[in-house]
């Protein structure tokens, strides 16, 4: 588990993909001595440096419980993890740790969150409570999590945030939707390569069915690091560098009244006409309409019963899964038992041993250097591969057996006992 610290962080849910939880797991009584325009918030594409308000009411009604106590500054621990892999599989794939780093990077709130905050929350708030979060930032939190692109296990902690209480309480709903989303299209995006086998070309095609333009490029980052070659999404090529695909649209074939019409003497793009093109095209006039679904998570046709592709893969569209997570279909995510979707849960308990804990930590660095994209891609090939084929069946895969810790079996047996 890569080790990132120093007010840099972290996936990612998963709350990434699948559904996260975000857990408290210790406090110590010691204090802690050029961008786009999307959606009315100003931000690098597809970088998330000033998204502090992008959170959850309540998470700013506990730091005011917190301050109003004296328990602000408390060291805190939180960790993220999943409790089922999504679409009912045996895995899922990790991402979203790049966006995690460029929020944390830049989190702080200006002056106009502020006032915000301050009309949201009830009018007796104290005032000295406003000018405490001038001064809030992400420089005394530290992070550990696993590569991006990584196959992960429910359970299994994903990341791990440290930092004083109300700062990475703050942080929550944050990174909650930044790995969620990330992950879960991932995870989809590699079942269908697993399906269509390592020689076949996918392309991704789901920009006008995405949930937003940030859905969009999301949607066609991830797709991309789970293993499909193209996307039809021109500005997600020229961010991220994924080779864009095009065909044309119905439209544009029902725009030709009669087969004469199309019988060009020159190709339009260079030489002479190529039969096989035309013939394509002309046959195309003669087809009845068809519809296409891209591979993005679609609103439409949500609900609509017996609609499987090939090797039991849902047509996509759009569930809200727990606490309103946007989740594909049979994935709403690690909630309960019996739920529809996922419900985060904030738990206590005692600070657990956890892979690179007691090693050297290089204060307000990045232990590890952020790999580059097709790096990400080609992780997330290479951790698929290490992974037995009867963990990776589409239908009714054998699940991973993650064991527990000794600290941790004895604490779930003493709970278990004193609840009896």
């Amino acid at each position: 588990m890569g080790s990132l610290a120093g007010g840099l962080q972290l996936p990612g849910a998963l709350a990434a993909g699948p559904s996260c939880r975000w857990l408290r797991a210790a406090t110590w009584h010691s204090s802690w001595s050029p961008a786009s325009q999307v959606g009315g918030c100003r931000m690098e594409p597809g970088q998330r440096s000033r998204l502090a308000l992008l959170t959850d009411l309540y998470q700013f009604t506990m730091a005011y419980g917190y301050w109003r106590a004296g328990r602000h500054w408390e060291p805190a621990e939180f960790e993220l993890s999943f409790r089922r892999c999504p679409f009912q599989g045996g895995f899922a794939l990790g991402a979203g740790l790049g966006e995690c780093l460029a929020f944390l990077r830049g989190f702080s709130l200006s002056q106009a969150d502020i006032e915000y905050v301050r009309s949201a929350l009830p009018s007796g708030t104290d005032e000295a409570f406003f000018d405490y979060l001038r001064t809030v930032d992400a420089s005394e939190v530290t992070v550990a999590a696993v590569p991006e692109g990584s196959v992960v296990f429910p359970r299994v902690p994903l990341l791990q945030v440290k930092g004083p209480l109300l700062v990475v309480q703050l942080l929550e709903s944050t990174l909650l939707w930044l790995l969620n989303y990330a992950s879960l299209v991932a995870t989809n995006a590699a079942r269908f390569r697993l399906l269509a086998g390592p020689d076949k070309k996918l392309m991704e095609m789901g920009l006008r069915r995405a949930q937003g333009p940030d859905g969009a490029l999301s949607a066609s980052k991830y797709s991309y690091v789970g293993g499909f070659d193209f996307t039809s999404n021109v500005l997600a090529g020229q961010l991220y560098g994924i080779p864009v695909r095009g065909t044309v649209a119905h439209s544009y074939i029902t725009s030709f009244s009669a087969l004469a019409e199309v019988q060009p003497r020159v190709s339009a793009w260079q030489g002479p006409p190529q039969p096989a093109t035309r013939d394509r095209s002309c046959g195309s006039l003669e087809q009845p309409r068809q519809v296409y679904e891209g591979c993005t998570m679609s609103p439409a046709d949500a609900g609509a019963p017996g609609r499987r592709r090939a090797g039991g893969l849902p047509v996509p569209r759009r569930d809200v899964a727990g606490a309103g997570l946007p989740a594909a279909p049979r994935a709403p995510g690690g909630g309960e038992r019996g739920r529809a979707g996922g419900v985060r849960v904030l738990r206590h308990h005692l600070p657990l041993q956890l892979p690179g804990a007691g090693g050297h930590l290089l204060c307000h660095e990045v232990c590890e250097p952020l790999p580059s994209l097709p790096e990400v891609r080609s992780h997330a090939e290479a951790s698929l591969r290490s992974l037995g084929p009867a963990h990776k069946r589409l239908r009714e895969p054998e699940p991973y057996q993650v064991a527990t810790t000794e600290k941790l079996h004895v604490l779930l047996q003493t709970l278990r006992q004193a609840s009896q």
